[in-house]
């Protein structure tokens, strides 16, 4: 399931996925299911991920799809709307995105590719990426910090708005290392701490 918080509506919005158009919001004391019309995109991806946009008072879910380009949609009235695509050839999951509200743009980290050895490969090989890429609001471009973490995925990622700066912890690398290191992004580069 995908959850954020979404101010707007003073609760916590859970999506189920999965082939299904279930999206719950939670209150504090109930769960109630809400019809909400979900692209197809979005219920076969199992790795997307959410975000709650302050300054545009918007939830954006960027799908990630492990087939395709990944897209971007947000929440209006009750249907999830695409707003962009992320067009570059690596389609990707286990990735980290969050919004940084001082920059107005969200960051989106690494993940797992999925590439075939042959074209006519039905498996494909999983690669980590360390990729930076950052959405305006309308566009998705990829960034070239002086400095980037190792290629991870299944890490965790959080804004620390007190100090400006994206926050990296963990994850697993190449060959399923897993890996405790902790990297903040200010906009310009990728610091170990």
């Amino acid at each position: 399931p995908i959850m954020t918080y979404f101010p707007e509506e003073m609760s916590t919005v859970m999506m189920v996925g999965s082939q299904t158009d279930d999206m719950w919001f939670y209150d504090g004391q109930v769960w109630i299911l809400t019809e909400i019309i979900v692209p197809t995109p979005i219920r076969f991806s199992f790795q997307a991920r959410s975000v709650y946009d302050s300054n545009r008072e918007k939830l954006i879910l960027h799908s990630g799809r492990d087939l395709g380009y990944g897209d971007t949609y947000e929440l209006q009235g009750n249907s999830w709307e695409p707003i962009a695509s992320r067009h570059d050839p690596e389609s990707r999951f286990s990735f980290g995105m969050i919004y940084d509200p001082n920059r107005d743009v969200l960051v989106l980290f690494g993940g797992q590719s999925c590439r075939k050895v042959q074209e006519s490969d039905s498996q494909c090989q999983r690669i980590p990426l360390n990729d930076t890429w950052e959405f305006d609001g309308e566009n998705w471009y990829v960034v070239e910090p002086r400095q980037s973490p190792p290629a991870r995925y299944g890490h965790a990622m959080a804004y620390d708005e007190s100090r400006g700066v994206t926050v990296l912890f963990g994850g697993m690398g190449e060959n399923g290392t897993t890996l405790n290191d902790t990297w903040e992004y200010d906009g310009v580069t990728w610091t170990q701490r």
